[in-house]
């Protein structure tokens, strides 16, 4: 009888643990799919119309699921009108939600920042020229679809570039943000503690059968 609960329990194991592989989501859905007006608020006309760096942190941590603000943002990133957020400025202002995302600054060809968004996993602010010849302004980068990179430049919503022109604007330096594992956890916890606890349901009401 023992062995017979033992291999019971050995077998409800197994099923948890199979059951936590299919229902515990291992890759987020595209944040092209979440850009929509109930993700991404109406941008109110507060003097931030400029604030590009800080709305390009904004769109990614609001895509990366973080419930913040723009106000918030736009004051952690220290912004003062008419002057460039610096790309140290926005990783810092990322660091201090490091619980929940986690952002690199690096430097990419664009085929190594299309894999990048392919996976769904990233979003990266990009520093690129505007109708400029220095760099002076920001853009989230959230996808790639048919040939173009899709960024976000908010509160335009998305905008499509071709990798060519991509290049002629863009020099390769980015944040990529993604979540945190603490983050993921987080918002996964309903899907790995029900498979789980069904099993020690089941476990149990078998033990006492005997």
């Amino acid at each position: 009888m023992l062995r017979q609960i033992e291999g019971k329990i050995r077998n409800a194991f197994v099923l948890a643990v199979v059951a936590t592989i299919l229902f515990v989501p291992t890759k987020r859905a595209s944040p092209v799919d979440d850009v929509n007006t109930t993700t991404l608020p109406t941008l109110t006309d507060n003097g931030y119309q400029t604030a590009c760096g800080p709305i390009a942190c904004f769109v990614a941590m609001r895509l990366m699921g973080v419930d913040c603000s723009l106000d918030t943002i736009i004051t952690k990133c220290d912004w003062k009108e008419g002057e460039l957020t610096t790309l140290q400025s926005m990783q810092d202002t990322f660091a201090d939600f490091e619980k929940e995302i986690v952002s690199m600054p690096i430097r990419v060809s664009p085929q190594e920042l299309v894999d990048y968004l392919e996976s769904g996993n990233y979003v990266a602010v990009l520093p690129i020229r505007k109708r400029s010849g220095e760099v002076n302004h920001a853009v989230c980068a959230i996808g790639y679809e048919e040939g173009n990179v899709i960024a976000v430049d908010y509160p335009e919503l998305t905008q499509k570039y071709s990798l060519d022109k991509l290049c002629d604007i863009w020099d390769g330096p980015v944040l990529l943000v993604s979540r945190s594992y603490h983050g993921w956890f987080t918002r996964n916890l309903k899907w790995l503690v029900l498979p789980i606890l069904s099993v020690l349901i089941f476990i149990t009401i078998k033990v006492r059968g005997y």
